[in-house]
């Protein structure tokens, strides 16, 4: 797994356009990358979607999105990780 998966990107001081730089995404201009990842984001399955705005949206922990989301903080984190990579995947 990812180094930057493994962190909690689900803290108050990081943005999804800050997470996605750290994975190697460096947008170039920030309006048209925000149009991409709003295009990009509807390729998500909805628990992808939800777990990413929790976490970076309403700014919730890992642990905070799973009590939310009746589930583990393990299936966070996979859905997490798996739906960063696919981001990464889509707008590169």
């Amino acid at each position: 797994m990812h180094t930057a998966c493994r962190q909690n990107y689900c803290s108050k001081e990081t943005s999804l356009e800050k997470a996605l730089e750290y994975l190697g995404y460096s947008p170039l201009d920030a309006p048209t990358f925000n149009m991409a990842l709003k295009q990009a984001m509807t390729r998500l399955t909805d628990k992808e979607q939800i777990v990413l705005r929790y976490c970076y949206e309403a700014r919730l922990t890992q642990e905070q999105t799973a009590i939310k989301l009746g589930c583990s903080e393990r299936s966070i984190r996979r859905y997490h990780a798996k739906a960063l990579h696919k981001l990464k995947q889509i707008l590169d």
